[in-house]
């Protein structure tokens, strides 16, 4: 229970916000409101011969989740050059669910950046180590 606040209203006044419970928000109303989450690794290529000499090339990648509840969004941003603003590789984004053992890519750049993103209420995850099936590509 909680006291009235006289004369002030408002979110913060006459509500209480629990936090680190649960997945969602939910609201005064009895609805629930998806609370979305992002992470997005830095640029990453390979080191042969100095940095971005070679393109690489993203053959898979096997997801590595410590605890995922519902789906998440896995992105593959690729660039030529640092200096070039991210684009989604066309095969992307990859639905990844607790059953999901591997993801075939063709991804080629010299940059490239991964996002994961849940989208939907009730969804949680952990994020352990990937691994990436990457070789060098050429230097066009």
């Amino acid at each position: 229970t909680f006291p009235v606040i006289v004369g002030e209203d408002g979110l913060g006044q006459t509500v209480y916000f629990e936090h680190h419970v649960g997945t969602d928000q939910v609201n005064p109303d009895g609805s629930t409101t998806a609370i979305t989450s992002t992470l997005t690794s830095f640029d990453f290529d390979l080191d042969v011969e100095g940095n971005g000499q070679y393109f690489l090339a993203m053959r898979r990648f096997i997801p590595d989740f410590k605890d995922l509840q519902g789906n998440i969004q896995m992105t593959l941003a690729v660039k030529r050059y640092p200096s070039q603003s991210d684009s989604v590789t066309s095969l992307s984004p990859f639905t990844i669910t607790t059953s999901t053992t591997k993801v075939d890519t063709r991804a080629r750049a010299r940059l490239v950046a991964l996002k994961v993103a849940n989208t939907g209420a009730a969804q949680d995850w952990k994020l352990g180590g990937f691994r990436l099936d990457i070789q060098p590509d050429g230097r066009r």
